[in-house]
């Protein structure tokens, strides 16, 4: 501390960094915390659809029928799974779980091939509500969806190529119709 008091014009300056640096945090996080609140789950989700759609009174109410009913569907199916899973981890402490391990597994497959379905069917209903250019940009929105992955770390697809190239440290391929 002695330093910087004799260095008032550096201690000035580390304090106005700190109150920066504050600042910036704080409006980061605030700005993060508005963002999950008007974009997460089925109500900021259906905005979403409302603003970009540009959906009427009517569709607004359909829209909202529609998200009530799949998600009291899928919420039923998630409860379903769930108990499936605390069914499934219960068997590590019994003896020869394996089949009924099995069993347990595949009942979780088939409930979460019923999700998937229900979110398509959902999906098709939604679109099925709106307009010949609402579809348009319903199917540009349900693209941009698809190419998050779920943890939320942009597009699916090709990877970039490993270290060294994709062939890594082996030759070139030949040249189509070369020698």
């Amino acid at each position: 501390m002695d330093f910087i008091r004799r260095n008032k014009l550096l201690g000035g300056a580390v304090i106005v960094l700190v109150i920066f640096n504050a600042a910036l945090l704080v409006f980061l996080w605030l700005g993060r915390l508005e963002n999950n609140r008007l974009n997460n789950g089925p109500e900021g989700k259906g905005r979403l659809l409302e603003e970009r759609l540009n959906l009427s009174p009517d569709q607004v109410d359909q829209l909202e029928t529609l998200k009530a009913a799949h998600f009291r569907q899928v919420n039923q199916y998630q409860r379903e799974f769930n108990e499936t899973r605390r069914q499934l981890h219960g068997l590590l402490n019994t003896e020869n779980p394996q089949e009924k391990a099995r069993v347990l597994a595949g009942k979780m497959g088939d409930i979460q091939s019923k999700i998937e379905i229900s979110t398509f069917e959902h999906f098709a209903s939604i679109r099925a509500i709106c307009t010949t250019e609402q579809q348009k940009t319903f199917d540009k929105i349900i693209s941009e969806v698809l190419r998050v992955e779920p943890n939320g770390n942009g597009p699916q697809g090709v990877r970039p190529p490993p270290e060294g190239g994709p062939a890594g440290n082996r030759p070139p391929p030949r040249e189509k119709g070369g020698r």
